[in-house]
């Protein structure tokens, strides 16, 4: 009897953990730009045919040079509004991502770095990054919790482009920009009940079973499912 005590448990356990762990796998949400806010000394070139600088960085998957935006003035910035997310309810794995290169260049590395703003908060910025002349590249900067923790509406988020280091006859080119943050979590899951035989326990409950049961555990929450134990 007592093997079979130890069986029972050993199956609500794994039933609890099983839960908790299909609970954690979260997808991402993502802004991308929707709007132009700002473009002086910035340029669109989009081989689709569309004009606004934001058609030319709002695609899912970077596209290199069939669309993207351009700068060859120092200091130059470009200001996008980002798609609305949903508040994901954590402060964690908030990422700024930006795909550009540097199509042409002279002297020193060509730079550039990123800021997301709050309408007119700055809530993050990025450190002033060497642009690859060879390909275009992926660069990120992942929010601290602290700095995703201060974002209180994210229907309001904006991704401004600043370009640095950029002298007369270089250019940096950026074909996509976004924010990713997590899916909205949802609530932890909760077991109702786990019965044997009819017999509703408690989580920590002593269950026993006479000769005979059925041994049948049932797990009730956000994800359902019955575990046969003998």
């Amino acid at each position: 009897m007592r093997n079979k005590k130890a069986i029972v448990v050993f199956i609500l356990v794994f039933c609890l953990s099983l839960i908790l762990s299909m609970q954690t796998v979260q997808s991402a949400q993502f802004g991308r730009p929707d709007d132009t806010l700002s473009s002086t000394d910035w340029f669109v070139v989009n081989q689709g045919g569309d004009t606004e600088y934001w058609q030319a960085v709002d695609e899912v998957t970077p596209n290199s040079d069939t669309d993207y935006v351009n700068s060859s003035v120092d200091e130059s910035e470009i200001q996008f509004n980002l798609t609305d997310v949903t508040d994901p309810g954590v402060n964690t794995s908030h990422i700024m991502r930006m795909t550009a290169i540097a199509a042409k260049y002279g002297g020193g590395p060509e730079k550039l770095f990123f800021h997301l703003y709050q309408g007119v908060t700055v809530i993050a910025s990025s450190v002033k990054t060497s642009i690859d002349r060879t390909a275009y590249t992926t660069y990120t900067y992942t929010l601290t919790d602290a700095e995703a923790e201060s974002i209180t509406d994210y229907t309001d988020l904006h991704i401004h482009v600043h370009v640095d280091a950029v002298s007369a006859g270089e250019e940096i080119r950026v074909t996509q920009a976004e924010l990713e943050v997590p899916d909205v979590v949802g609530n932890p899951p909760t077991i109702e009940n786990m019965s044997i035989d009819d017999a509703t326990v408690s989580p920590l409950g002593e269950i026993d079973l006479s000769p005979g049961a059925t041994r049948q555990v049932n797990c009730t929450g956000t994800n359902q499912f019955s575990v046969a134990i003998g």
